[in-house]
């Protein structure tokens, strides 16, 4: 009987110690450890991300890129194991925890942070330009993607392929159906870009109407599967208000 109330004596205390000290299955820290601890705790990698080109950002746009930081990192089924934090120059840290289930089918963290660094801005641009693509700013924007109400991946069965599909708010599909109304007369182009990358540059053969609109990759075969959900996560994510740039640290 003694040996048994001094057994449940120790698991009573190794309890209350794992509660006090933040023990989980899932991280080395819990939520209440301090931010600023961070970059002390091993298994962490830890990046800095400042405005590019001296760029002075404010701090709603700075919540701003946090935000949509956390949206395109939930797409990829990255929640918990992943911390922000600003330090005292207003630069962004973004802070990952290695260890963190979240964070095994992660191959390549450098990779992923750059490429949810992106700006990632989604624009219609009517015209195409064929030699220098650093004019692209120079096309009329007729679409960005704050016009896109949602988007979502999808198969085509007659092309074979993975497209995007794209359902405009109100305001995008009036206005994409009046351009497409001029150019279907000519069959004028519009040029879709992602940043500077154009991504599909299709001519429009008729009138668009009903606030639908799709895009599909430039290339021979299309989308990849993975081509096309990156794409509708950073869409439906939004664009980053500015430039970053992003910085290891060691």
């Amino acid at each position: 009987m003694k040996l048994l109330t001094v057994l449940l004596l120790i698991m009573l205390l190794f309890i209350t110690a794992c509660s006090e000290t933040g023990i989980t299955s899932d991280y080395i820290i819990t939520d209440e450890t301090e931010e600023s601890n961070f970059t002390n705790l091993k298994g962490w990698d830890s990046y800095t991300l400042s405005p590019a080109l001296d760029y002075i950002a404010d701090e709603s746009e700075t919540s701003k890129t946090i935000e949509v930081l956390e949206d395109r990192l939930r797409s990829l089924g990255v929640r918990k194991a992943v911390r922000f934090d600003i330090n005292d120059d207003g630069v962004i840290e973004m802070f990952f925890n290695l260890d963190h289930r979240e964070m095994r089918d992660i191959e390549n963290l450098d990779e992923l942070v750059t490429d949810i660094t992106k700006i990632s801005e989604l624009t219609f641009r009517e015209g195409e330009l064929c030699n220098d693509v650093s004019d692209y700013e120079k096309l009329p924007v007729v679409l960005t993607g704050a016009d896109v109400k949602e988007a979502a991946s999808t198969y085509d069965t007659l092309d074979n392929m993975f497209i995007v599909l794209l359902e405009l708010n109100s305001q995008g599909a009036e206005v994409f159906s009046e351009v497409t109304e001029r150019l279907a007369k000519t069959q004028g182009i519009i040029s879709i870009w992602l940043d500077d990358v154009l991504i599909t540059a299709p001519r429009v053969n008729h009138q668009i109407t009903g606030g639908s609109a799709q895009i599909t990759g430039g290339g021979e075969n299309g989308f990849s599967k993975e081509e096309a959900i990156a794409l509708v996560n950073k869409i439906n994510s939004g664009a980053l208000p500015y430039k970053l740039e992003a910085d290891k640290i060691n």
